[in-house]
């Protein structure tokens, strides 16, 4: 539990409302992640579960984003189907924000643990990937939001929107494709979730660094209360790494 005193409501507020906020939709298919209150016999074990239980969610989401792009080629113009893909890659973005910052900035609240730095920072490189996907689907889903500023009279396309994504989470804007109206809401979110992910990346890399030098597995757990237990974590991952 992290001891350090708290000054003013702001840090207080936000802690409270990120951690209720990275509890779904994840806490429907894992184990409640807040229940630490377990004997130590059995702490390995609880740890170890929720893993595997994290590791298949991760892959459900980036299998259901795969589908849902691929669907874009398909019907890009249905609007049932337009809305659902949106809905879902929309969840899906906010989960992956939530629990990433909730991890790397409030993850020393009291009911939150991370057992392993090497996890985290893995599966914080497959949120960034993630995060690609799911913009691109909303691209993909709404191509009336982007135009082809060189060649204006032809129709973007949903390889175009894969594209856009891409440079716009890159921070690159080459400015070929461009984003229309309300696309251009939704490049500027991915633009600044794109920059924060790159700040939390590089934050977990220079944090195990010096354990990864020292050679020292113990010494790469970021609680204390986790000992000895590899490749368990909580994350958005799930939200939960």
């Amino acid at each position: 539990m992290n001891n350090e005193p708290e000054y003013g409501f702001i840090v207080r507020i936000l802690g409270r409302l990120f951690s209720k906020c990275s509890e779904f939709p994840s806490r429907l298919f894992i184990t409640k992640r807040s229940n630490l209150e377990i004997p130590e016999s059995g702490r390995i074990a609880f740890t170890q579960k929720r893993s595997v239980q994290i590791d298949i969610y991760v892959c459900s989401c980036i299998f259901i984003e795969l589908v849902c792009l691929s669907l874009c080629f398909l019907s890009p113009n249905h609007l049932i189907l337009r809305a659902v893909i949106c809905a879902l890659c929309g969840i899906r973005i906010f989960e992956v924000f939530v629990t990433d910052v909730n991890i790397a900035i409030f993850g020393g609240k009291k009911n939150f643990h991370v057992a392993s730095a090497v996890r985290v920072l893995t599966l914080t490189v497959i949120n960034y990937g993630e995060l690609w996907l799911c913009f691109s689907a909303i691209y993909a889903a709404n191509l009336s939001l982007l135009k082809n500023a060189s060649q204006p009279q032809i129709q973007v396309s949903p390889w175009d929107a894969l594209y856009f994504s891409g440079t716009t989470q890159l921070t690159i804007g080459y400015g070929d494709i461009l984003p229309v109206d309300f696309g251009r809401a939704i490049a500027l979110i991915q633009g600044w979730v794109s920059v924060m992910f790159a700040l939390l990346i590089l934050s977990k890399i220079i944090g195990i660094i010096p354990s990864l030098r020292e050679g020292n597995p113990e010494s790469l757990s970021l609680d204390p209360r986790v000992k000895k237990t590899d490749n368990v974590t909580e994350g958005a991952h799930t939200t939960s790494k």
